[in-house]
């Protein structure tokens, strides 16, 4: 990875960690046959159905953990009017397989969370829902 890059990508992972997030997310899809591109849609969509988000970033990765698309994410809804983790997990299930969905408790986990998503070099994108 060039230097340029590198700076950008440590840049981005310094602004997404200094965000406030209710959740890690992580989405698998049960079928095989989905693109990149096919789950940043099913993601936005499924996403939308949240009216209360405030913010949603998402990485696509191709299937080497899983054999499958799958997504990592943070989430961050309106205090007020939070989902719970397991609606969320719930909802992701029912529709497309399995989701992992876990409270963040510190500014560190995240600050690693990113470096660990962000700033690998990462074949697919990256996508923003709000």
């Amino acid at each position: 990875m060039d230097k340029q890059s590198y700076e950008q990508r440590e840049q981005y992972a310094n602004w997404l960690s200094t965000e406030k997030w209710d959740y890690f997310f992580t989405g698998t899809f049960r079928f095989e046959d989905i693109s990149p591109n096919g789950a940043r849609r099913a993601a936005q969509r499924f996403f939308r159905g949240f009216t209360t988000k405030e913010l949603i970033v998402l990485f696509i990765e191709s299937g080497k953990l899983y054999g499958k698309v799958h997504l990592h994410g943070l989430l961050r809804f309106r205090f007020d009017q939070r989902p719970t983790a397991q609606t969320i997990w719930k909802r992701w299930f029912d529709k497309y397989g399995r989701a992992r969905v876990e409270t963040i408790e510190s500014r560190e986990a995240v600050s690693n969370y990113c470096c660990k998503y962000v700033t690998k070099q990462m074949k697919d994108e990256t996508f923003i829902v709000i």
